[in-house]
């Protein structure tokens, strides 16, 4: 049995969080920093694809696939220290746990890297 129970909430809207903001990737079809600070990214490899994201905006999202990754160079914060990032992802049928979501330093120039690489298969092969 399925009970259905409206409920509404008054909300009030709050300002886009820009304190200590130091970079933002909408992914909105490039690896542009939406922050307005110039950590532009670069798409490296040929299997990064631009999707739909979960608000139904075409191209505002990226898939990840084979060995493609983002990278950012120079690092755009120090990470010796303090330092919270946030990413929204979906994670294709038959991936768990990704691996690596952000590395630092693997390209050689010191910077960061964003990309997926998959975990175990769902299924144990």
């Amino acid at each position: 049995m399925l009970i259905a129970m409206p409920l509404t909430f008054r909300v009030q809207a709050q300002p886009p969080v820009t304190n200590g903001l130091v970079a933002f990737y909408p992914f909105d079809g490039n690896a542009n920093d939406g922050s307005g600070n110039g950590y532009n990214g670069v798409l490296n490899g040929n299997t990064i694809t631009s999707v739909t994201n979960e608000a139904d905006i075409p191209n505002g999202a990226f898939h990840f696939g084979g060995s493609s990754y983002i990278s950012v160079t120079p690092t755009p914060f120090n990470v010796n220290s303090n330092w919270t990032i946030s990413m929204w992802l979906m994670i294709d049928a038959g991936n768990n746990n990704p691996n690596n979501l952000l590395s630092t330093g693997s390209d050689g120039g010191g910077g960061i890297d964003i990309r997926f690489v998959g975990g175990i298969p769902k299924n144990g092969s």
